[in-house]
């Protein structure tokens, strides 16, 4: 341990101190050194505990406070998880968007219950016939596509019947 309170492994104590202490004062002299801390001789119970200059994990700005602090702001943290989530819910939030515009479609069609829509109108409206939530056998042993609770049949070639799910067609 170095008895000289200026200089521990050839460097100046002042300049470490204010480089990696944040919040230590540098009127009292530090003479003893342990592995991860430093003693203070004139207040025996104060410690400086020896930290690594840290880093915004978003901008990279120097932050100063708790060990744990991942950011330097609120705005770095929401841009840094808006991001992260982003990217890998971009084709969920895409699929939703076409199943929710089917679904507009279909109610806007559909506002008795049960009616008969050509393929042609459907189209013209935008709806999308790869994208639905459910699909169904009926009793009559047409195939149901449904699109939350709006659903649709083939019956002719170019002609659909549009239900709702509680319609007792399943």
């Amino acid at each position: 341990m170095p008895a000289d309170t200026n200089v521990h492994k050839g460097k100046n104590l002042t300049r470490l101190k204010t480089a990696t202490f944040g919040f230590a004062r540098l009127d009292q002299p530090i003479v003893r050194f342990s592995s991860h801390r430093m003693v203070n001789t004139r207040l025996p119970g104060l410690y400086f505990h020896i930290m690594a200059e840290r880093t915004c994990a978003e901008c990279g700005a120097i932050m100063l406070g708790r060990i744990d602090k991942r950011f330097c702001s609120d705005q770095c943290r929401s841009t840094h998880n808006n991001r992260r989530n982003s990217e890998p819910n971009k084709y969920v939030r895409e699929v939703n968007n076409v199943l929710r515009k089917n679904r507009r479609i279909l109610d806007s069609l559909n506002p008795g219950g049960k009616i008969k829509v050509s393929a042609a109108r459907l189209k013209e409206k935008g709806f999308d016939f790869r994208y639905h939530t459910a699909v169904s056998r009926g009793r009559d042993g047409g195939i149901y596509y449904y699109c939350y609770d709006q659903g649709y049949v083939r019956i002719e070639k170019n002609y659909f019947l549009l239900v709702l799910l509680n319609d007792n067609t399943q």
